[in-house]
């Protein structure tokens, strides 16, 4: 997820806040691009909910043990007020949970776009300076929340994830003078598994806010960012994997809202392999603890979404026929 935070402030160009009208522009296009799909899709499962419970993709069973995925039925009030409270942002269906970051990275994007502009007006001489010092106390002020386990409506994750976009706007602006060569992905590397093998110091929930350390969560996600980063340029020479990445980053919004949903079919094959109770198809997982599931998921979960999305367009074309 700190990737994600980091590419987006990559993308954030200096003429978003250049003048009012820019800024005004900046906001109506993230309400577009972040909070229409968010509260789209969320609102979408939300009138399926009903229906996911009896295919089990939810549960009721008593016999369910685990909190992710047991859930009643919706009447009428509570369908409404679900509905309401999706448009406030303040509700999430599980199915499409991952789309917390929609709204994250939109109240994020928006803060730093006015913040910008307004430092911009004050002044021009200190003007990174004054962005970097807010960022940095931001960072420090998630980090508190987080000791304090304190994460209502995500805002220790706003403030924590603010420091990540500023470092991708940071990264396109220094971009010319940063030497990224195999030696700086063979550090990224090591950092990346110093973190996977000591986890239990260096353990990140971006999307609870939870990490240990300030400066770690930096380290792992700038080491992250470069080491996906080298190994997508040197795919980028090669033209099939090439157009295979633009097509993927071209549809990520739906692989986001629907992957978790696909990732059903998996666990559904686990449990008749491995004999499991049916209603643990509302698990995320079916908790085999065979380490190769993880690349099904990963097929699963990116094909399925954009296969789902081709045959919208096709029938949409023939209808236009």
């Amino acid at each position: 997820m700190a990737l994600f935070f980091i590419i987006s402030g990559y993308f954030f160009g200096k003429k978003n806040y250049e003048n009012i009208e820019n800024v005004k522009s900046f906001l109506k296009r993230r309400i577009k691009s972040l909070y229409l799909p968010y509260v789209i899709c969320n609102s979408i499962f939300i009138l399926l909910h009903n229906f996911f419970i009896n295919i089990n993709l939810y549960t009721n069973n008593p016999l369910y043990s685990d909190k992710a995925g047991f859930s009643q039925y919706y009447d009428t009030i509570v369908l409404i007020k679900k509905l309401i409270y999706t448009s406030l942002l303040t509700s999430e269906e599980l199915l499409p949970s991952a789309i917390w970051f929609l709204k994250v990275l939109f109240f994020i994007s928006i803060f730093f776009c006015i913040g910008s502009y307004l430092i911009n007006k004050i002044t021009k001489k200190y003007f990174e300076y004054f962005r970097a010092a807010i960022c940095i106390i931001c960072l420090l002020f998630g980090w508190f929340l987080s000791l304090k386990h304190f994460n209502f409506y995500q805002i220790g994750t706003m403030f924590s994830s603010a420091i990540l976009f500023y470092i991708g706007v940071l990264y396109k602006k220094f971009e010319n003078k940063i030497n990224l060569n195999f030696i700086t992905f063979i550090i990224s590397f090591i950092i990346l598994l110093f973190c996977y093998y000591h986890n239990h110091i260096n353990r990140f929930f971006i999307g609870i806010n939870y990490y240990n350390n300030p400066l770690w969560l930096i380290a792992a996600s700038v080491s992250g960012f470069l080491f996906v980063l080298y190994i997508s340029v040197q795919l980028s020479k090669i033209s099939v994997s090439k157009k295979v990445l633009s097509y993927l980053g071209s549809h990520t919004m739906i692989i986001l809202c629907l992957h978790v949903t696909f990732f059903k079919i998996i666990t559904y094959l686990q449990i008749h392999i491995y004999n499991q109770p049916d209603y643990l198809l509302a698990s995320f997982t079916a908790n085999i603890t065979n380490n190769f599931w993880w690349l099904a998921y990963t097929i699963i979960g990116t094909i399925c979404p954009l296969l789902l999305r081709e045959i919208y367009i096709k029938i949409k074309q023939y209808k236009l026929l």
